[in-house]
């Protein structure tokens, strides 16, 4: 009987160590921040374009565009001529330009019916419906905007200009704008790169990298 007990308790414990697994791999990780996908995307047939609007300094979107394509696990180009800021695009009165219109912009470059397209300003940009914007794009076409113009550590007042911090909170709102582009809508895991960011501390936090649900759904919109 001793014998037959043993058995059935070795039975029983293997048995919920392969719940325990199934549970791990259906929900487990698409939750908590150690939890990230910190893997390149693997699957990638899109040429990522950068295109530099009105007067931004050129370093920054050389910067930018290694790190962006690396996620994305693609080529990229920089496009050489910078576009002008659409002349419709400023709002006199809040002293912003419409993020909508630079989308309207890009459209017309011969590079968005190429690949993916991402325009970078150094304008402060908004929509009617918020009060500003670290960026913008439009689900449906091959378009999308960012301005890294709130991501500087000296807009809001008293913190020096860092470089090294512009670079990684433009790269990870440049990989949000992007997966918007291939499909992605906004995500609740905070530590995901596809969360919304109502501050820059939002950005700082999530960083620029998926969570696994997110980076499945890249991998389908990059292939596509």
């Amino acid at each position: 009987m001793a014998v037959e007990s043993w058995k059935k308790l070795l039975v029983t414990a293997a048995l919920a160590v392969v719940v325990t697994l199934v549970v791990y791999n259906l929900y487990g990780r698409t939750t908590g921040n150690n939890r990230l996908h910190k893997r390149t995307v693997e699957v990638s047939m899109k040429t990522i374009y950068l295109v530099p609007i009105g007067d931004i300094d050129k370093v920054i979107i050389e910067d930018i565009a290694p790190e962006v394509a690396e996620i994305y696990s693609t080529d990229y180009k920089i496009v050489d001529k910078p576009l002008d800021i659409p002349k419709d695009a400023y709002n006199k009165d809040r002293e912003q330009y419409l993020a909508r219109s630079f989308l309207e912009t890009l459209k017309e470059l011969p590079e968005s019916k190429k690949g993916l397209v991402i325009g970078i300003a150094d304008v402060d940009i908004y929509t009617p419906e918020l009060n500003f914007l670290f960026g913008l794009a439009e689900m449906g076409s091959s378009v999308c905007v960012m301005s890294v113009t709130r991501l500087r550590p000296e807009f809001y007042g008293n913190n020096k200009p860092d470089h090294k911090v512009l670079i990684k909170r433009s790269v990870t709102e440049s990989v949000h704008e992007l997966g918007h582009v291939v499909g992605l809508a906004h995500c609740p895991n905070p530590a995901c790169v596809m969360f919304f960011s109502n501050s820059r501390a939002d950005t700082d936090y999530k960083g620029k990298h998926f969570c696994d649900e997110c980076a499945q759904l890249v991998r389908k919109g990059m292939s596509e």
